[in-house]
């Protein structure tokens, strides 16, 4: 149509240059043209609605997509010191962790999730707790919270005989061993979820995460579980790959993941636990019945004695990285694994505690994701990145865990080793990458991962600063290292809820020997220096650390 219309316009032009022409020809050449132009109206009427119909609706559209597309809280947090490349750091953490927030289509609605990272534009369900945990849940909830929606699955188990349809948290999937039941730490959704409910006091979500975490140890007690030595079976949380486990698992010919869903990880029952305890803690806060709750609270300790008796390697001083399909342990340690340990009180042993910061091995650049290495060829294997990635290599998110149970302890070199080591990382290269080598080096398709950036945020916040969020409010316990800070640090615009802090840290230490809120000093409340969640508007938060007496 446009191309006769066209021709049209090319026509009338050619007739108005030719009037010398003789009468007859004229007048036919006129009959035709409007013969023409009678034919082509109802076809351009038609054109010109459709085109406009079309304009309006896109503008219409997209007027209604600006409307009603999702808001992203912006973040404004700054970290100040007086060393530049620690607030740089900090900066960059923040500006890669919002370029892991994308808007994805959920049905008919739109909604900020996040992915993994630059090259991984998925949501997991292992990637997205984490991150949450360490960070995402202070500074992104609501993408926390349509992140870890999207983060289930419907299975059929038999439970008494008969078949039920269970909403469970999502296993995440890999290439070399597989899905569930090779794979069993999709409980890790809960340590997400609940995160995300300190942060928030979001009941309605609590509610329905109570349900998918007691729907997931359910099926996990039903289809992984090994009754004789009271310790959940299956991978390693995070490292399912060939690399991560010593080569008999991975021999030509055999099932991928069959023989490793026969062992038994450390980090996996780790998480089983604080998913036990994260049941115990949602149920008590919804008010269920009291016997429903201390339930989950009595299955978390029978697997923390569990986890106590048969993964502690005596002559080394640290877990063991899992117990083989021969109830044989391993002699290697997972830095996650030990992290959880420490962090979650599994360990409770004065001694043992002291064991693991003792011997479990740190490098230049940071903790090994497992350590010491197996005898893998890695010359043959050095271009295919998922031979050697999880062989000993250091992961940024396990670090961040590894400063969080070190700031736990009151470990302030520990915490002052981590942030100097990440740091110096990310500011090499510019970016959060998902893990490095050993000497500092990094796959350039593994940039900007986001638990890379939370692991650093971790270190900052839950480290240094000491900060823990919970359901009544903020509770500090600061680890500010004088090898590194000799100045006060700041924390500005820290934002909790319906509060914005502005934090400053004074001294040197874990110590505090005095908070002060608006200028008004407090006192410990139930053991800790504490601010209420009920709190509104910006305050200052002064605190005063010293070290610790040796």
């Amino acid at each position: 149509m446009l191309s006769s219309n066209n021709d049209l316009h090319r026509r009338h032009r050619g007739t108005s240059s030719s009037r010398k022409q003789d009468q007859n020809n004229s007048r036919q050449h006129s009959l035709n043209t409007s013969k023409k132009k009678h034919q082509n109206q109802p076809h351009n009427f038609v054109t010109r609605r459709v085109i406009i119909i079309t304009a309006t609706l896109i503008i219409l559209s997209y007027s209604f997509f600006q409307i009603y597309k999702p808001k992203r809280n912006e973040v404004t947090t700054q970290l100040i010191t007086s060393i530049p490349s620690y607030d740089e750091a900090h900066a960059l953490a923040l500006t890669e962790l919002k370029a892991n927030v994308i808007l994805k289509r959920s049905g008919a609605s739109r909604q900020y999730r996040f992915i993994a990272g630059e090259y991984w534009d998925t949501t997991w369900t292992r990637d997205t707790s984490y991150a949450a945990e360490q960070a995402g849940s202070l500074l992104y909830p609501q993408v926390v919270r349509s992140s870890l929606l999207a983060s289930v699955e419907t299975i059929n188990i038999q439970v008494g005989g008969k078949i039920e349809q269970l909403t469970v948290w999502l296993q995440d999937e890999c290439g070399h061993f597989g899905n569930w039941p090779h794979l069993s730490d999709s409980i890790v959704g809960a340590r997400g979820a609940w995160s995300y409910y300190r942060a928030t006091a979001d009941v309605e979500f609590l509610q329905w995460a109570y349900k998918v975490t007691k729907n997931t140890l359910l099926r996990a007690k039903h289809e992984v579980y090994d009754e004789k030595m009271g310790l959940f079976k299956g991978c390693s949380s995070f490292m399912e790959s060939c690399s991560g486990y010593p080569s008999k698992y991975c021999t030509e010919g055999e099932t991928p993941g069959k023989l490793v869903a026969q062992t038994k990880a450390l980090s996996t029952n780790a998480l089983y636990y604080s998913g036990y305890k994260i049941a115990a803690y949602m149920g008590r806060e919804l008010g269920v019945e009291e016997g429903e709750y201390i339930t989950f609270w009595d299955n978390a300790e029978m697997l923390r004695h569990s986890i106590r008796r048969h993964l502690w390697l005596e002559d080394k001083g640290y877990y063991a990285y899992f117990i083989d399909e021969n109830d044989e342990l391993i002699n290697q340690f997972e830095g996650l694994g030990e992290a959880f340990v420490l962090l979650d009180g599994i360990e409770r042993n004065h001694a043992r505690i002291n064991s693991m910061f003792a011997n479990i091995t740190l490098g230049k650049y940071g903790l090994p994701c497992l350590w010491p290495k197996f005898d893998h060829d890695e010359e043959s294997t050095k271009n295919n990145i998922f031979y050697w990635y999880h062989h000993g290599q250091l992961w940024p998110f396990v670090q961040g865990y590894y400063a969080m149970a070190a700031a736990k302890h009151g470990r302030t070199d520990i915490v002052a080793y981590s942030l100097e080591a990440l740091k110096e990382l990310a500011l090499m290269g510019k970016t959060y990458a998902e893990l490095y080598r050993v000497d500092g080096t990094f796959p350039q398709d593994r940039r900007r991962q986001l638990w890379s950036s939370t692991g650093f945020l971790a270190m900052i916040y839950q480290g240094l600063f000491g900060i823990t969020y919970d359901v009544d409010g903020l509770r500090f316990a600061p680890n500010k290292p004088g090898s590194i800070f000799l100045h006060d640090i700041l924390l500005r615009d820290f934002k909790f809820r319906d509060m914005i802090l502005d934090i400053v840290v004074m001294g040197s230490g874990s110590k505090v020997t005095k908070f002060v809120v608006d200028d008004v000093e407090k006192d410990q409340h139930k053991g800790s220096y504490f601010v209420e969640s009920s709190l509104r508007g910006r305050h200052t938060v002064t605190i005063v650390v010293e070290e610790e007496a040796k």
